[in-house]
């Protein structure tokens, strides 16, 4: 695992609802959202991920306003991952191609 020294570009935003993390090659659940900026996510999950992979995400929520599961697909590249507590790890990823949804979403998440 690499360090996650802090070389933002953007500031962290945090979210007021649960966002669900899946990878789409095999569905397996991979953790939360627990923060985003402009450029980037940071995963909150179980277990360490792959620094330096693309990952082909989902993200998947029940915003409070519709009361209807939406959901999105992204690519990111893991670019860190530490232990951030004695049973997470977090892992920050580099946003690369959104879908329309996903970019609706991030947006919806900004207006929060």
């Amino acid at each position: 695992m690499e360090s996650g020294s802090d070389n933002r570009k953007f500031a962290r935003k945090t979210l007021s609802q649960t966002v669900s993390i899946f990878d789409q090659d095999n569905n397996e659940y991979l953790g939360i959202m627990a923060d985003f900026s402009e450029g980037g996510v940071m995963v909150s999950s179980a277990a360490p991920m792959n620094v330096g992979r693309v990952y082909r995400l989902l993200m998947v929520d029940i915003p409070n306003t519709i009361g209807q599961k939406r959901n999105g697909t992204f690519t990111a590249e893991s670019v860190w991952s530490n232990k951030i507590n004695s049973t997470m790890y977090g892992t920050g990823f580099k946003l690369c191609d959104l879908s329309s949804s996903a970019k609706e979403m991030f947006k919806s998440y900004d207006d929060t």
